[in-house]
């Protein structure tokens, strides 16, 4: 359960990728602890971050933070496909993680940094934003306490790709822009061509070798709240549907698919997705505008509708039958970075560690990324 921050922890953290998600990561960890360090394989967000925290010991490689010695946690912002040997070299060095979401690219990724996290002693968060709010927290307990009667099924989409990114786009090389370490941005990939203007900001969240797709992307966010409320845990047992087509190393522009899952209590959940322009029937949202983005959670005795992807809103539907729905209490919740700050320094538990409900979110995208390399498409 998340934690009450103090206003500053004595925590030494490095931050690996300051730009985008990155940058705000980065001020996130200045508001309760010290930014030691930063690293970015990018020169022009390398400076920026050091113009705002002129201390903190600058780095363009992630390895050579890492073994500095000097440091007890990082966050880890960059690009999904580094995320897990980033992750993995941490831990190993006996360091507390918070990861940018989703936690890998493949399943096994995930199992072996679930199984690293359990045994290191360390501290480790997914940043899944969408449980840092008090309304996310009260609808999981409402939940849970049987609001909506037996869960049969949940809904979830988004309007991924669409204009944030286009899948099927291919721009013609052109040089690194200066200041920028090609080969650093790739990492762990086996990808072996040259620099592409896609590659920043998120253009390669389309394509197989770097991103997870729509899936990843806000399938992480939109699933979560309904993921912990109904304790799923591991892989999918089956994944089905229909999704356009796309070249082999890219993901398709749209996609429909159908998910079983399983709880902690030994149940089955059916999980419908859609993106890239699909969304679930308009007659389950009533009168509640259905946004382009959220999760419908349908029970026997209604339906919870959370839209957009941070859970700040919430609906219980039909709203006359709920119209004297008491929620639990609103917790105090810090934020997904103050949470894991907190837990470093006190030793407590993280709303979503490497081997939580994290590994079960992450689990089920990339299965249904799997899915979609298929040839069935249309």
């Amino acid at each position: 359960m998340p934690q009450t921050p103090d206003r500053q922890v004595a925590i030494r953290v490095g931050c690996i990728g300051v730009g985008g998600q990155g940058h705000f990561d980065m001020r996130e960890v200045g508001r309760h602890a010290q930014v030691a360090a930063i690293c970015d394989i990018d020169a022009a967000a390398l400076a920026e971050a050091a113009r705002l925290f002129p201390e903190a010991r600058t780095f363009s490689d992630h390895r050579e933070l890492i073994e500095d010695g000097s440091l007890d946690a990082v966050t880890i912002s960059v690009p999904d496909h580094q995320h897990a040997p980033i992750a993995l070299r941490a831990l190993a060095a006996g360091l507390h993680c918070h990861c940018q979401k989703p936690m890998a690219t493949s399943i096994a990724d995930v199992h072996e940094m679930s199984r690293a996290a359990a045994g290191s002693g360390r501290r480790t968060q997914v940043s899944l934003d969408g449980l840092a709010h008090a309304r996310a927290w009260q609808a999981i307990e409402a939940i849970q306490a049987g609001a909506l009667g037996e869960v049969e099924e949940v809904h979830a989409w988004t309007d991924r790709p669409g204009p944030h990114w286009d899948p099927l786009a291919e721009p013609d090389p052109t040089p690194a822009p200066d200041g920028f370490d090609w080969e650093g941005w790739l990492g762990s990939s086996d990808y072996e061509g040259a620099y592409r203007p896609w590659t920043l900001p998120r253009q390669w969240r389309g394509w197989r070798a770097f991103g997870t797709g729509a899936l990843g992307d806000l399938g992480t966010h939109n699933c979560a709240l309904a993921f912990a409320a109904l304790g799923v845990r591991g892989a999918p047992l089956a994944v089905e549907g229909e999704w356009g087509r796309a070249p082999s190393d890219r993901f398709p522009p749209w996609s429909q698919l159908r998910f079983e899952l399983r709880t902690e209590s030994g149940g089955a959940l059916t999980m419908h997705w859609y993106d890239g322009g699909r969304q679930p029937p308009v007659d389950l949202f009533e009168d509640v505008r259905r946004d382009g983005n959220g999760c419908l959670i349908v029970g026997t005795r209604g339906r919870c509708y959370l839209p957009g992807s941070m859970n700040e809103y919430v609906y219980f539907l039909p709203r006359r039958r709920f119209a004297d729905l008491r929620l639990p209490p609103p917790r105090e919740v810090p934020g997904v970075v103050a949470d894991w700050l907190r837990a470093c320094a006190t030793g407590g538990a993280t709303a979503l560690p490497f081997d939580g409900v994290a590994a079960a979110i992450a689990e089920a995208m990339l299965a249904g990324n799997r899915a979609t390399e298929s040839a069935r498409a249309r």
